[in-house]
């Protein structure tokens, strides 16, 4: 509210008041009628804009008066009643209204003729008017007094009670009537004394607020009550926790006898040095005001106002933090304040308008309250209790009931908020009537899971020494990857960060670190934390970036962890600490819907990835163990394809649809069509059949559970159901936490009944606190021998192995790693038969697609395995008759077929 015709130094909004649809703003230093003489402005609410309806002087205004530096406003019966103050000419203005028209009624003289600020402040309600005047001098001080007027028949105001101060303390600086009851500033802004009145009989003092400070705050520069709730400004206090005049304010319920009232002091959580936060107070009902003129967030001392919201007792909350539209520095935004119901005026006492500089500016503004329910939007919204899913600060079910939004199917969510596809109908009315398919019940149309947003991907990496190839192999492909997705359509936007360092080297990709960028407190209810000083500490790093990384907004969520350690301190072992941070990892990435695939670097010991696959299964990720000759690039791009959903073959369903219903394979369960990998060369497919190798030439990776107590009398077992042949040595990995401490206490590992190894813990100690660890490898020949249908690994401790020895952690477990033979690997390789007769005609040469040697030939020159040793084995000898170093002919291994080897063939004839 700036009118076009205010010139520089008006002070256009030095003083303003509302009620109702009437807002007035004071102009003590307009010229009008003379240098300063100043006026006031009148503005009408006329049900959307304020209006600017007329502007008033006094009657006998003359230079130096600053009439308008202190103004009220009541409306009584539809009139308005408009008292104004004007200390320069030490007056008091009443001006009501007749017949429509704003007249002046009273014009009130500091009584005795003495005062020199009569005016200062202001206040009226009902028949009452108070008017302060600090500077009077009443007996042999400048003690101050407030001269209280009386409405009485016919419209005269007259002398109610003239009141001095109990005290030297210039009384009257502030002022607010409310009723019966008047509070007013004195103590030279250290007391805020409270009167009141029966009507009749003069005003008594009946108690004090004193400034609990007692440090000249600038206690009751203004005050504020409603009659139920005071609120007094002490905007040059200086709180330890914010800095010189940052400022704070009183609230309290004022409503009973003074000896009841309690305060609280309220200081905002942004506070700054300079501030003056509780400059300016205005209170109504469940509403509040506070101005902080020197706040700095816009522009130094441009200011600004905060709201706040009563929701119970005595209990104040922010409810919102407001600036001037036009914001300059040194505006003082906040310099005063006004509220009435849902309406308010804050000023910039200091604005410029259009060059009129310091000129002023008052900024109007509406508390929406659309569901009447006494709490502000934005409050319902920010405390729970409306839901607003479009962020427009209007509860939705206040929209939906003026009809300003649609909820055809009647769920109290706006259909623009769950419209993925965007075609004007909820996505859950589309499914249920049949327009749309939702062949994964995830209450989404098909169509929109094949809509994919953008993908926030978060590193979180443990910098320690043991971690070197894991970083240099993931800093060189994590680029790699971003550009194959992206030519898949799907847009990656990755963020690497160290846990709490970021050392650089091999660690060069890494931009910042989780404790420097998001803070060292964990969200949830952790005991063991705050993230310090441990690079390794990954569980709570990943509840720290799930809570607190500035995630884009609709984006899909994906935090990697990379550790070769357990997830609390580096610990490879489950105690409370790492089971706690795990639980509550997996609490507040779910909350926040995060999927969390973690990386176990090539050290990791079963236990890590036992922690891993937990975290990964508690939050729909995917574990993986790192592989230094595996493609890195490949594996995070596995992460991010496992999340997403595809539709590889086009038909208009995702493939985790066609998948689940056969449609299209997936042989390795990681939820990406095998065509998909092959075409995408996310795997090796070396035959071209569009069959992942591994799926062909299958590698096992059984990890048992932490098996216990582990001692003599309690063996344990592991059992993997179908184990299939060995193609390669098969390795067992033993951790053990137990009684352990000499060479007899032992742990046999048997398979199948078969004695295969033995664990020798020799810890030196019993019941260490991190595991043993031991490796045993097994020949393919001895795992073959033993293993039947399934393998069964029995782990029995030796009779020097007491299972109650360690009263806390008591365990075994077990990790079983070999290259399988399959049916298209027979030789147990790694490589699909095919592929390496393909790379070795000789391998196949009766040429019938299987390697010779896994077809059981009867003798070394049966060299088409046919079982006979005959003409045709005759025929292959003699055409590699001659030199032929390493030829299948060459039966006696001289590097010549020859006449030694043509009668080692004869000798095997038939």
């Amino acid at each position: 509210l700036v009118p076009a015709e205010t010139n520089s130094g008006d002070g256009f909004g030095e003083s303003i008041a509302v009620r109702g649809d009437v807002a007035v703003v004071g102009a003590p230093f307009d010229d009008d009628r003379g240098t300063d003489a100043g006026c006031i402005y009148l503005f009408a609410f006329d049900g959307a804009l304020w209006q600017l309806t007329e502007k008033v002087t006094a009657s006998d205004g003359e230079a130096g008066d600053h009439f308008g530096m202190a103004v009220d406003a009541e409306v009584v019966g539809g009139m308005r009643r408009i008292a104004v103050g004007a200390p320069g000419a030490r007056k008091a203005y009443v001006f009501e209204d007749f017949n429509g028209v704003l007249t002046q009624v009273a014009e009130l003289p500091v009584p005795g003729g003495g005062g020199d600020e009569f005016g200062t402040s202001i206040s009226v309600d009902g028949d009452l008017l108070a008017v302060g005047d600090p500077g009077r001098v009443t007996v042999f001080s400048s003690l101050g007094t407030v001269t209280v007027y009386q409405r009485g028949a016919g419209g005269v105001w007259a002398l109610f009670h003239d009141i001095s101060s109990p005290v030297q303390d210039a009384l009257g600086s502030a002022v607010d009537i409310d009723g019966l009851r008047m509070l007013v500033t004195g103590g030279f802004g250290s007391i805020v004394f409270a009167y009141e009145t029966d009507g009749n009989s003069e005003f008594a003092l009946i108690g004090q607020v004193n400034d609990p400070s007692l440090t000249g705050t600038g206690f009751g520069t203004d005050l504020s009550s409603d009659g139920q709730f005071l609120a007094i400004g002490s905007p040059d206090a200086d709180p330890i926790d914010t800095g010189l005049d940052a400022g704070e304010t009183l609230i309290g319920n004022v409503s009973g006898a003074p000896g009841a009232w309690t305060f609280d002091i309220l200081r905002p959580s942004d506070g700054d040095a300079g501030d003056r936060f509780g400059a300016s107070v205005a209170v109504s009902g469940d509403q509040m005001i506070i101005g902080a003129p020197g706040d700095d967030d816009i522009a130094f001392d441009a200011g600004a106002a905060y709201l706040y919201q009563r929701v119970g007792g005595n209990v104040w909350i922010p409810a919102g933090k407001i600036y001037s539209t036009s914001a300059e520095p040194y505006d003082a935004f906040g310099s005063a304040a006004a509220l009435d119901s849902m309406r308010g005026l804050v000023s910039a006492e200091f604005a410029d308008n259009e060059g009129a500089i310091d000129a002023g500016a008052t900024y109007a503004f509406s508390l929406a309250d659309c569901n009447a329910n006494g709490l502000i939007d934005g409050c319902d919204i920010a405390l729970g209790l409306s839901e607003d899913c479009n962020v427009n600060r209007i509860p939705d079910e206040c929209e939906i009931l003026s009809g300003d939004a649609t909820d055809i199917d009647g769920d109290g969510v706006l259909d623009e908020c769950e419209d993925c596809n965007g075609n004007g109908l909820p996505d859950d009315y589309e499914i249920d009537m049949g327009m749309a398919q939702d062949c994964n019940e995830n209450g989404l149309p098909d169509d929109c899971d094949l809509t994919i947003p953008p993908v926030n991907l978060v590193f979180a990496m443990d910098t320690s020494g043991s971690m070197d190839d894991e970083a240099a192999a993931i800093c060189n492909a994590i680029f790699d990857v971003v550009e194959d997705l992206s030519d898949r359509g799907i847009t990656v936007l990755p963020e690497l960060y160290g846990i709490t360092k970021a050392p650089g080297g091999d660690f060069s990709c890494l931009t910042d670190t989780v404790l420097g960028t998001l803070g060292a407190d964990v969200p949830g209810s952790p005991t063991c934390c705050p993230l310090l000083g441990n690079d390794e500490d990954w569980g709570p790093a990943t509840a720290i970036i799930a809570e607190r990384y500035p995630w884009m907004d609709g984006a899909i969520r994906i935090i990697v962890p990379v550790s070769d350690e357990g997830p609390r301190n580096g610990s490879e072992h489950i105690d409370d600490d790492d089971q706690e941070v795990i639980d509550n990892a997996i609490v507040i990435a779910s909350e926040n819907g995060v999927v969390v695939s973690p990386i176990v670097g090539t050290g990791g010991e079963g236990v890590v990835f036992a922690y891993a696959s937990q975290l990964a299964a508690g939050t729909g990720g995917t574990a993986i163990q790192f592989d230094p000759d595996a493609d890195v690039a490949a594996a995070i791009a596995e992460i991010v394809l496992r999340v997403v959903s595809l539709d590889c073959n086009q038909n208009g369903v995702p493939d985790e649809c066609d998948i689940a219903n056969g449609i299209i394979p997936d042989c390795n369960d990681n939820g990406v069509a095998d065509a998909c990998e092959v075409n995408d060369g996310l795997v090796e497919d070396c035959n071209g059949n569009e069959i992942p190798d591994e799926c062909e030439a299958p590698f096992i990776d059984a990890q048992s559970t932490e098996l216990g107590p582990i001692g003599a009398g309690s063996p344990q077992a592991f059992l993997i159901v179908g184990a299939p042949l060995a193609g390669s040595d098969v390795t067992l990995t033993i951790l053990a936490v137990g009684d352990f401490s000499a060479a007899l206490e032992t742990v046999d590992i048997a398979i199948n009944g078969t004695s295969v190894g033995t664990f020798v813990g020799a810890a030196g100690v019993d019941c260490p606190g991190e595991p043993t660890g031991e490796t045993i490898v097994v020949p393919a020949a001895t795992y073959n021998a033993a293993i039947g249908a399934n393998a069964v690994f029995t782990l029995t401790a030796s009779g020097a192995v007491d299972p109650t020895a360690c009263s806390g952690e008591n365990w075994i477990s077990i990790r079983v790693r070999y290259q399988a033979i399959s049916a298209d690997d027979c030789d147990g390789n790694g490589m699909p038969d095919d592929c390496d007769i393909a790379a070795d005609p000789s391998l196949d040469l009766n040429e019938n697609g299987q390697i010779d040697a896994c077809e059981g030939g009867a003798a070394p020159c049966d060299f088409n395995a046919d079982g006979h040793v005959d003409a045709a084995d005759l025929a292959f000898l003699l055409s590699q008759w001659g030199p032929c170093s390493g030829c299948p002919a060459d039966l006696d291994g001289d590097g010549i077929v020859g006449p030694g080897d043509l009668a080692i063939l004869l000798s095997n004839w038939g």
